[in-house]
């Protein structure tokens, strides 16, 4: 990539996290549950938004990585050794955090934290298996999984249909979301309002494609994919008709104030021009720079702080000094884990992964997409 996009990335990477951290200081809990009486300044109920962002960034990424790696099992070994170090810190750390400050606990359709995580649950936590009935010691993590299947099913295209990968992981993707959405849209019992586990009759079946196949979020997968690629057609106007959909679904799925919104976006607004005018954007691509780490700390140790500060400097300072303390902590977290132990987790997970055959699926693109193409010009 360019260093203009690369820039571009990071700067929606930065606009991504600010999104999801900040809806989990404003809006996630009720601020009764905080100790206050009364709800902070500023509301934001689009928070989701932020974490579809990161869908659509990690398809475009993750298809020009394809492009630099040979087979499977150095794929696989890649991605992971870029996600698991830095989690294994952060999910070892908040498990010790929470059992020196009480995060709130909210009960009903909207529950936060409502099971203390047991060392046992920290264990399926280091691995990824929440999927297997562990409790997650913060409940942000859920999208890291959604990933990693990503990062599964793309991998398996590659080896599957080579230079072809692109359009039809699109076509697969629009398939699946699109049976998805039919399904949540006519199985439902009278009276039953429309989200994500609304189906009726077909239950099971919606429950596996959302729980093992992510269709609710293919979509935005497969428009980062398609970007990569330079596929511009009916197929990803249509997944960006369901991406949007799916949007609305998600945000739904909390209270929606219209001029809270609204009025979030236009202070965002105003802050990223400040950052161009006078820094040149260099405030959010930092943050975009840390946004992993910053996502992985901020949720359960940012509302913990809070709870504890806000009896003492009210609710509004309580939130940005968390918000202070977090990005300390990432900005720390990330220089001592997230870099350092890279290459030799990947060198390890290789070994692994070549001990049952994986090296031995291999892409073999034929350059003729274009992204393929550059990539191998620069490596040249």
């Amino acid at each position: 990539m360019s260093d203009s996009t690369s820039r571009f990335i990071q700067m929606w990477r930065g606009i991504a996290v600010a999104l999801v951290v900040l809806y989990h200081f404003l809006s996630r809990v009720p601020h009764e549950a905080l100790g206050s009486p009364e709800a902070p300044i500023l509301q934001l109920q689009i928070g989701k938004v932020g974490v579809l962002i990161f869908f659509v960034i990690s398809g475009y990424l993750i298809t020009k990585s394809l492009a630099k790696t040979t087979d499977v099992a150095a794929f696989y070994a890649k991605r992971i050794a870029r996600i698991w170090p830095l989690f294994i810190v952060a999910v070892i750390t908040v498990f010790v955090f929470i059992h020196f400050a009480q995060p709130p606990v909210v009960l009903g359709p909207h529950s936060f934290f409502e099971k203390q995580p047991t060392a046992f649950d920290l264990f399926g936590n280091l691995f990824f298996l929440e999927d297997l009935g562990f409790t997650w010691v913060d409940g942000a993590y859920w999208s890291i999984v959604v990933e990693l299947k990503f990062y599964l099913f793309i991998g398996l295209f590659a080896v599957a249909f080579k230079e072809r990968f692109i359009q039809m992981f699109c076509l697969v993707a629009l398939s699946m979301s699109s049976i998805d959405l039919f399904i949540l849209l006519v199985d439902r019992a009278p009276g039953i309002p429309l989200d994500f586990d609304s189906s009726n009759h077909l239950r099971v079946l919606s429950k596996v494609m959302h729980g093992i196949f992510i269709s609710q979020y293919l979509p935005f997968f497969a428009l980062g994919v398609a970007m990569a690629g330079r596929m511009q057609d009916g197929v990803f106007n249509a997944l960006l008709a369901l991406a949007v959909a799916f949007s609305v679904m998600a945000i739904n799925d909390d209270s929606f104030v219209f001029e809270q919104n609204v009025q979030f976006l236009f202070i965002l607004a105003a802050t990223l021009l400040a950052d161009k005018l006078l820094f040149q954007s260099a405030v959010i691509v930092w943050i975009g720079d840390y946004s992993y780490s910053i996502y992985l700390f901020h949720q359960v140790v940012g509302l913990s702080l809070i709870k504890l500060f806000t009896p003492i400097i009210g609710i509004d300072l309580a939130i940005t000094v968390s918000l202070a303390v977090v990005i300390a902590i990432a900005w720390i977290a990330s220089n001592l884990f997230e870099m350092r132990y890279r290459h030799v987790v990947a060198a390890q997970l290789y070994r692994v992964f070549s001990m049952v055959g994986l090296n031995r699926l291999t892409f073999n693109f034929r350059n003729e997409m274009p992204f393929v193409r550059e990539a191998l010009s620069r490596k040249a």
